[in-house]
């Protein structure tokens, strides 16, 4: 058995977030979750390949910490948020538990609006089912065959061309393809 350190499967996830390839993506997420993070190490991670509990996790940590937050983090995290987190750390003294989240999650809403966004591009079908547990919340509809998948340009094929056909969820915009027999 093959043993890979916490900077190996970063790059494991960043191949596989790059290429697409969802259930390897997945599986190097699972394995990162037994490694130990930093807050901004977690914040970085969870900016960069899309991860919104990682992101969530991180920021919990810089607003629960003692330390102070040093200039270079501030240089990654930015001095917006930094504000923000500032002002969750100085409510959580007099705060309870649910509060304090909800405090953090609306401090950051607009940051994690969009990293949840673009989270859902990496879901596995797996994911988008278990998403919904009702059949009727989706409605999908045939996506047609595209003879040039490349802008009018017969001859040109790829990953796109075969990927052409499919169905599409008219709620979300997932779109599942279908390949010719």
């Amino acid at each position: 058995m093959i043993i890979l350190e916490k900077d190996e499967w970063m790059s494991i996830l960043r191949l596989a977030t790059r290429w697409h390839f969802l259930n390897i993506r997945k599986i190097a997420i699972r394995r990162l979750e037994t490694f130990k993070f930093s807050p901004l190490e977690s914040i970085i991670l969870g900016r960069e390949m899309k991860l919104s509990k990682r992101l969530i996790k991180g920021y919990t940590g810089v607003v629960e910490s003692s330390n102070t937050i040093s200039d270079e983090d501030v240089a990654v995290i930015g001095w917006q948020t930094t504000v923000k987190l500032f002002r969750v750390r100085e409510q959580r003294t007099g705060a309870g538990g649910k509060q304090r989240d909800h405090a953090l999650k609306d401090a950051i809403k607009d940051e994690l609006s969009g990293i949840l966004a673009e989270e859902k591009v990496y879901n596995t079908d797996s994911d988008h089912q278990s998403e919904s547990s009702d059949e009727d919340s989706h409605h999908y509809s045939r996506t047609p065959l595209n003879p040039y998948p490349f802008g009018g340009q017969p001859g040109l094929w790829g990953p796109e061309a075969l990927s052409s056909v499919g169905l599409t969820c008219r709620k979300c915009q997932r779109f599942t393809p279908s390949y010719p027999d």
